[in-house]
């Protein structure tokens, strides 16, 4: 008691003498804009008794030049603000230019950068790519590809990573923390591009081309779910294609793989029920499920899940499982999972075990528990949790 006394204490007095001289600081900053004021009223009055100026010239001079100064002296807080925006508004229009870049018609003037894409592409294929596939999933290639973020350059996060993934396969990726694995889903996304090695979905080097209509063909479920201020009907319909309205049948159909049609069905308002602000009407294992109802309305052929089991409960997910399943039997769509639950992953047509930045083993669950160590090892650690 003594000890926290004497260290009270000592604090005490290291912080009156600095408590005192920023609150006469402060004082001063605070009454600046009194003595303004008052500077003004008595140089305005005396103008005005000498006869210089009238009443009415005064009070327009006065207001005008202290009101312009309050608001300019607001304008300048706000430049951390505007700097912002400038930044924000230069993404949006750079978004644009690529929208306008990637869907222009062959007649445009970006017509000639279209074919340099397409040549590139073709030599793509030539080094052994496959070719585009017109229906089914899609076959994922990672050939040696190395990445570090921009924000780390120093600091590799992929180290000649390569894997190969079948159309139509349900694939997991698993490993420790900071291994590389939903690094591997944004460079499918293309939000990176990799400092070497390639990166093809059916038989297109993303890294290579410019356009971005390769991701119409893919469907994303992150961890943390988002849904939007609106109906379910409405936040599920978002998922679509871009320029596809998709009807209440493929709605249905969606929310049923996802195991959350009869949940809805029993709202008193069915599909037309509100999810409320970021959702909050549905607890967090359903908005996982509609989270992946709104990714499966596109009818995908690369589906990636990043941790979106984790909020479902062990009957939930089953029946998720099976959903998916369907998926893959009746559309044909890759999917790649990453997910630490033992059930999740079990299933999978290939596991790929991450450590390091690079695959270190690849195959079936009870293959990984045979020769793997270190997949044997978190197996049992979540059989034991």
């Amino acid at each position: 008691m003594a000890f926290v006394r004497s260290t009270c204490e000592t604090t005490a007095d290291f912080a009156s003498p600095q408590s005192f001289k920023t609150n006469v600081w402060l004082a001063i900053a605070n009454s600046c804009g009194g003595f303004i004021y008052a500077f003004a009223y008595w140089w305005g009055s005396k103008n005005i008794i000498e006869g210089r100026y009238t009443q009415t010239e005064f009070f327009i001079i006065l207001i005008s030049m202290l009101v312009s100064a309050q608001l300019w002296g607001q304008l300048f807080t706000l430049a951390p603000e505007i700097s912002k925006a400038k930044s924000a508004i230069s993404r949006i229009c750079g978004l644009i230019e690529m929208g306008k870049y990637s869907n222009a018609p062959s007649g445009s003037p970006s017509h000639g950068c279209a074919s340099n894409e397409k040549q590139l592409d073709l030599e793509a294929s030539a080094d052994g790519t496959s070719p585009p596939l017109p229906h089914g999933g899609a076959r994922v290639i990672f050939r040696g590809v190395d990445f570090a973020y921009p924000a780390r350059p120093g600091i590799p996060v992929l180290t000649g990573l390569s894997l190969s993934i079948k159309p139509g396969q349900f694939c997991a990726l698993v490993g420790p923390s900071g291994a590389g694995k939903s690094t591997v889903l944004a460079l499918l996304e293309r939000f990176y591009s990799p400092a070497s090695g390639s990166i093809s979905i059916n038989g297109l080097d993303i890294a290579r081309h410019a356009g971005t209509a390769f991701r119409d063909d893919i469907a994303y479920v992150p961890q943390d779910n988002v849904l939007f201020q609106g109906t379910v009907m409405f936040n599920i319909s978002l998922g679509a294609r871009p320029g596809h309205n998709p009807s209440i049948e493929e709605v249905h159909e969606a929310c049923r793989l996802a195991n959350i049609h009869e949940t809805i069905m029993e709202l008193p308002q069915g599909y037309d029920t509100e999810c409320g602000s970021s959702g909050s009407q549905f607890s967090g294992g359903q908005r996982q499920r509609l989270s992946i109802a709104r990714a499966l309305v596109r009818k995908p052929k690369l589906l990636l899940l990043d941790e979106s089991t984790s909020a479902l409960d062990a009957e939930s997910e089953k029946a998720l499982e099976l959903g998916l399943e369907r998926a893959v039997q009746g559309h044909g769509i890759t999917i790649i999972a990453i997910a630490h639950r033992l059930r999740t992953i079990a299933r999978a047509d290939v596991i790929f075990l991450v450590d390091g930045g690079k695959v270190i083993d690849q195959g079936r669950h009870e293959e990984l528990l045979e020769r793997s160590e270190s997949y044997r090892v978190n197996a049992l650690h979540q059989m034991l949790g």
